[in-house]
């Protein structure tokens, strides 16, 4: 899919417009939490395993900001995408079975220190 999207939409990383991102994070959210008053800050990890039909991955894909319509010149280009997309996901459930994305959902609880558990 990364590659699909790269192709219409180029190889810049976008958030919910055409723009591209012009910079890196400069730190990291451990780094942020660590100079602010919630420095004491526990990290929790949550594996998921979802299984996708063609359809819902490209309903998924469509509410992201990956390849939302909005990024797209004109709404005939991103139907075509939309088709390419559903092609692609469609081969590979017929070649592979389901899609199955395993995914961790890493979380971050931050607190002052000595405050309340």
């Amino acid at each position: 899919m990364r590659e699909l999207i790269q192709r219409h939409l180029g190889t810049a990383r976008r958030a919910w417009s055409a723009d591209a991102y012009t910079a890196a994070p400069v730190r990291s959210y451990e780094e942020d939490l660590a100079a602010s008053p919630w420095r004491d800050v526990a990290e929790h990890r949550f594996p998921e395993t979802r299984t996708w039909t063609p359809q819902g991955v490209v309903g998924y894909l469509r509410t992201t900001s990956f390849a939302n319509a909005g990024l797209f010149p004109d709404s005939s280009r991103h139907d075509v995408f939309e088709r390419d997309a559903l092609t692609l996901l469609t081969a590979l459930a017929e070649e592979d079975g389901p899609l199955v994305e395993q995914a961790e959902f890493r979380v971050l609880l931050a607190r002052r220190p000595g405050g309340a558990r």
